[in-house]
């Protein structure tokens, strides 16, 4: 039993490590943004990606790039603020 809550332990250690991550590098990206006035690359959100696929293994690596790509769609593509499907380079980055 104290095996299997270890364990559990873990794996939602992984899914708050995400879900954090993924949080800090929309706010650093939101400022970045409105600071510069330009748009940086997508590529901020490879980091968060890439530790939590490292720190919690496959679920939370998938979850940190839905949230990454939720979180673009609505807040850096335009129309903004709003879930659109837009055709063009900045949604097949996701797909590549």
């Amino acid at each position: 039993m104290g095996n299997a809550l270890t364990r559990w332990q873990r794996r939602a250690g992984g899914y708050a490590i995400a879900t954090a991550v993924t949080g800090v590098a929309v706010g650093l990206r939101l400022a970045v943004g409105f600071k510069t006035g330009q748009e940086p690359a997508l590529i901020l959100f490879v980091l968060p990606i890439l530790l939590s696929a490292y720190v919690g293994g496959l679920g939370p690596g998938l979850l940190s790039t839905a949230l990454a790509a939720l979180a673009t769609n609505f807040f850096f593509i335009p129309p903004r603020n709003t879930f659109s499907l837009p055709a063009g380079l900045d949604s097949a980055q996701w797909i590549a």
